[in-house]
């Protein structure tokens, strides 16, 4: 979340409590501040009117720790090379030293990230750049939860009731657990959709949170899925890796059985 301004005391409590949970709404805002949610509704009113807060986003930086770099790039046009940032990955953060220098951090969980990150600026006329790769163990007011997940009975019970409610909808194929990647406390659940009535291509990310636990909808045509896997589209193939059926509908089994 963007915050600018001057804010008085209470103006203040609020924008703290929304920049742990961009998302938190009136009624949550107003127990934990012992306001009333017509006071907190007035103040957020207030304070966005005044561009005290330019934008929300929310970062669940747990499920992308090990995929954070930081990038350090000296070059003639440093907004030019944060526009390609911008467009390309999830930019984090960005801060200049001088006119010439950007610094920054950015998430990503493709491979060659360095050969992929230098190809993307290389017409920037950089004279020089550096890219690693950085961990997390703090941010903000919160620990990094790096252990896999515990899978309690209530998280079990949770997940099955929603799989069960895809199921019982024609425009799902099959949902899939994707495999836990290494220290990641999140699950993945891939979600293809019946082609003729989901025709998008793109991979749709949708989060989450029960008992704890960010669980995240990977939304695909199952069409896409399959030809891509077909085609060994590494997109598709890192997808296919040890994932586990959790419903799949007999049609689709049919039309891929290989998959299986």
């Amino acid at each position: 979340m963007a915050v600018w301004g001057r804010a008085s005391e209470q103006d203040a409590m609020v924008i703290r409590e929304l920049i742990k949970n961009p998302k938190a709404s009136y009624t949550d805002l107003a127990e934990k501040l012992n306001m009333n949610r017509t006071e907190v509704a007035d103040r957020i009113t207030k304070i966005e009117k005044n561009n005290m807060i330019k934008e929300y986003r929310f970062w669940n930086i747990d499920s992308a720790y090990d995929s954070t770099w930081y990038f350090e790039i000296h070059c003639n046009s440093p907004n030019e090379a944060l526009d390609i940032l911008r467009e390309n990955y999830e930019l984090a953060f960005s801060w200049f030293d001088n006119k010439s220098v950007v610094y920054g951090v950015i998430l990503s969980w493709g491979k060659d990230m360095e050969k992929d990150f230098r190809e993307r600026l290389k017409h920037t006329k950089i004279r020089s750049m550096s890219l690693k790769k950085v961990e997390f163990n703090q941010f903000m007011d919160r620990k990094i939860i790096k252990e896999p997940a515990v899978i309690t009975d209530t998280t079990k019970k949770v997940i099955e009731s929603l799989v069960s409610e895809y199921a019982s909808t024609a425009m799902v194929d099959a949902v899939f657990r994707l495999k836990q990647k290494e220290k990641n406390s999140d699950i993945e659940l891939l979600v293809l959709k019946n082609p003729k009535l989901y025709t998008s291509e793109e991979i749709r990310v949708e989060e989450k949170m029960i008992d704890n636990l960010w669980v995240h909808f990977k939304i695909l045509n199952s069409d896409v899925f399959r030809y891509g896997v077909a085609r060994s589209n590494e997109t598709y193939l890192q997808l296919k890796e040890g994932a586990e059926p959790l419903f799949v509908r007999d049609e689709f089994r049919k039309k891929a059985k290989w998959l299986f």
